[in-house]
């Protein structure tokens, strides 16, 4: 109940909407369920002895690991290593779970199908005259977004689609070379380190399903998305 409340009153919710002539969608989390693996490999870890919520390791893993991986600083697999370890597991326990995790992680890594509605979304958007850009997570070891996006014909409805790992720690200013100005761009997420890293490249962004107070707005929904978009340029001031 009190969650509907916040929800109801919030005044991140109660903004205009934003004006922008291109959207940006974080693939993972928004166009398909980035979680299955993370899921598996949490009850593995669980059964091992990891005490811990599921959000908040993730998001600790997401702040301090993630970003060197999707930007190409480290591997995957050490990076959880490293994690694991300094989170205090024992070596023979992150062994176990390093040769498990390898077995399996390719055959979780790509939902069967794309998160239900987005298709319709997408069709209206480019109808409406928006732009639209794809990106993913930096870390895809076996199917590239390009690749799920073609198979789930969804690549139609895109002008460009990126991984975060070819555009390194400056992926959203070298996106923004590509077509309009930062300003009148908008970056729907559900990561907060990505919606940050949007922001900093001078975007407005969406967080989807994650309580982000720098956000220009938060929805719950991707049928959300559309009232809170007008078309059109932002007018800077001179």
């Amino acid at each position: 109940m009190e969650q509907n409340r916040s929800r109801r009153t919030s005044p991140l919710n109660a903004r205009e909407p934003l004006i922008a002539r291109c959207v940006v969608i974080d693939g993972p989390g928004v166009l398909f369920d980035n979680t299955i693996w993370n899921r598996w490999l949490f009850r593995l870890l669980q059964h091992v002895g990891l005490q811990s919520e599921f959000e908040v390791f993730f998001r600790l893993w997401d702040e301090e690991y993630q970003a060197d991986v999707a930007n190409g600083h480290i591997e995957y697999w050490q990076a959880l290593r490293r994690f694991l370890r300094e989170s205090g597991m024992k070596t023979a326990c992150v062994d176990e779970v390093i040769v498990a995790g390898q077995s399996r992680r390719d055959q979780m890594e790509c939902p069967a199908c794309p998160t239900n509605g987005v298709a319709g979304i997408l069709r209206q958007l480019k109808l409406m005259g928006y732009g639209l850009a794809a990106v993913g997570d930096g870390f895809d070891i076996s199917t590239p977004l390009s690749t799920r996006l073609v198979r789930w014909r969804l690549a139609q409805f895109f002008d460009h689609i990126e991984s975060a790992d070819q555009l390194a720690a400056s992926w959203p200013t070298r996106l923004n070379a590509r077509g309009d100005s930062p300003e009148s761009s908008v970056f729907l997420s559900r990561n907060a380190r990505r919606l940050r890293e949007a922001r900093d490249a001078g975007w407005q962004t969406i967080a989807l399903g994650v309580w982000d107070l720098q956000a220009n707005l938060v929805i719950h929904e991707i049928d959300e998305l559309i009232p809170c978009l007008t078309l059109g340029q932002v007018r800077l001031a001179s």
